[in-house]
């Protein structure tokens, strides 16, 4: 179901962790012994649910570690240009995209879509 996995308590981990895995292996007809917190977002419960569920390791977005547990994962598609994935691979992109040009030149080119959507 994707949830936040922040705003989940221990338990409720724990059940979207294995109900996930459950329909996974369903779907794929293999075993599933990897996680990836959906939009990357985990706490310390979550991270003691996917090692308490049995997982071998966990992937972020963005933030994580060279831990198993908090795997940084980058999203690359085939649209990107080398340097972009270079940057991504770096653990760079994100913090690129946080500084005040970009972020503006961002906040610009969704309001530009947004009224062209309009139209």
């Amino acid at each position: 179901s994707h949830p936040d996995m922040t705003s989940l308590d221990y338990k409720q981990c724990r059940a979207e962790i294995e109900g996930s895995r459950r329909q996974l292996e369903t779907i794929v007809g293999s075993p599933v012994d990897t996680f990836a917190y959906p939009f990357g977002l985990y706490g310390a419960e979550t991270v003691r649910a996917v090692q308490d569920a049995g997982m071998r390791a966990a992937v972020t977005t963005g933030s994580g570690l060279w831990d198993r547990w908090q795997l940084t994962r980058a999203m690359v598609s085939n649209g990107d240009p080398y340097a972009i994935v270079a940057l991504k691979m770096l653990d760079g992109y994100a913090p690129l995209l946080r500084t005040p040009p970009l972020r503006a030149a961002r906040a610009m080119s969704l309001s530009a879509r947004r009224v062209l959507r309009e139209r």
